[in-house]
């Protein structure tokens, strides 16, 4: 299974966000797509078990204004699917 978190945030760097999801991560497989400077797409490999991982990463980055998307699917495309239906809830 494919985690997804997507980061949204105007005034903080995609290298910011990206250097700190990888120190979140770094045990973890994981991909980091930066589709404009405000907003970040990590995927990550291998979630079956330990979903709680993206949860606490999503509610850690929620609690410092950061709009944050997550979801799971068995490809990319689904697990980015499910963050975006999250993501569109914040507007």
């Amino acid at each position: 299974m494919v985690g997804c978190l997507i980061l949204y945030h105007d005034s903080i760097t995609s290298i910011t966000k990206s250097k700190i999801l990888r120190s979140m991560f770094h045990k973890k497989e994981f991909e980091i797509h930066v589709q404009d400077h405000r907003t970040v797409v990590l995927y990550v490999w291998d979630m079956e078990d330990e979903k709680e991982e993206i949860w606490q990463a999503a509610a850690n980055f929620a609690s410092t204004n950061i709009i944050v998307g997550y979801g799971f699917g068995k490809r990319k495309q689904d697990a980015k699917e499910a963050a975006n239906e999250i993501l569109n809830r914040w507007e």
